[in-house]
C-alpha cells in the first residue's frame, strides 16, 4: 500500500478534503443491508403481520453499508444500549 503524499505540509487526504469542503454537507442516504431474497408475487401477497422472511445470512456475518446505493463499507451488527448499530470492519476500495 502506498503512503500518502505530502503536499505543502498537508497529507494528500487533507488536500482532497479541502477541495471537497463545499460538498461535505450534501446529504446521503445510508443503507445497512444484511440480506436479500427473491420472492414470488404470490409469496409477497401472502405476507401478513408476524410473517418471517428468512434471509441467507448467519449471525456474525458482515453486513453491507451503502451510501446512495453504492457499497462503501462492510460492518458487524452490534448492540448499543437498547439500539442496534454497525461497527465498520472494512472500507470498500474500488
Amino acid at each position: 500500500m502506498a503512503e500518502a503524499q505530502i503536499i505543502d505540509g498537508l497529507s494528500a487526504c487533507d488536500a482532497i478534503l479541502g477541495e471537497l469542503r463545499n460538498f461535505l454537507d450534501v446529504p446521503c442516504h445510508i443503507t445497512i443491508e444484511f440480506g436479500r431474497r427473491k420472492m414470488t408475487v404470490s409469496e409477497i401477497l401472502n405476507l401478513t403481520c408476524g410473517s418471517i422472511v428468512a434471509v441467507p445470512i448467519s449471525a456474525g456475518e458482515n453486513v453491507s453499508v451503502l451510501a446512495n446505493d453504492k457499497l462503501i463499507a462492510q460492518g458487524e451488527i452490534i448492540t448499543i444500549e437498547e439500539s442496534m448499530g454497525v461497527m465498520i470492519t472494512s472500507i470498500a476500495v474500488e
